[in-house]
């Protein structure tokens, strides 16, 4: 890959970490729907050390960990600090964004490694 396509690269990575991170920035406080109060209730429970458990649903491990782990390393420790259950602290919206950019660079990777350095560039702009 040359110096061109280098600096494209770092260009869509730094305009989807500016739009993801200024979004969150300026969304917040936000409004959860459907699965996120899942992932966000779960993620508490992580970061409390009582597992990966709902008790609003009563089951363990009902949706996959991954999202809720991440969120884990950035919400706090303990339950009942926000009297609004559905309160997402602004370091877990950026964590959320970080995530997104990162999201951005692996798929310009495995577009690059189906198709080339162009299709690669294209998949992470889209």
């Amino acid at each position: 890959m040359g110096r061109p396509a280098i600096a494209t690269a770092l260009l869509i990575l730094a305009v989807a970490a500016g739009l993801r991170l200024g979004i969150a920035e300026a969304a917040h406080p936000v409004l959860l729907i459907g699965d996120e109060h899942y992932y966000l209730e779960v993620g508490r429970a992580i970061a409390a050390g009582e597992g990966h458990y709902s008790k609003r649903l009563g089951a363990w491990a009902a949706w996959p960990p991954g999202q809720s782990w991440w969120l884990s390393h950035f919400l706090p420790e303990r339950h009942g600090m926000f009297e609004d259950p559905s309160y997402v602290p602004p370091d877990a919206l950026r964590a959320q964004a970080v995530l997104g950019t990162l999201l951005v660079a692996a798929i310009g990777v495995l577009g690059g490694l189906l198709g080339g350095v162009r299709v690669g560039l294209v998949a992470a702009g889209l």
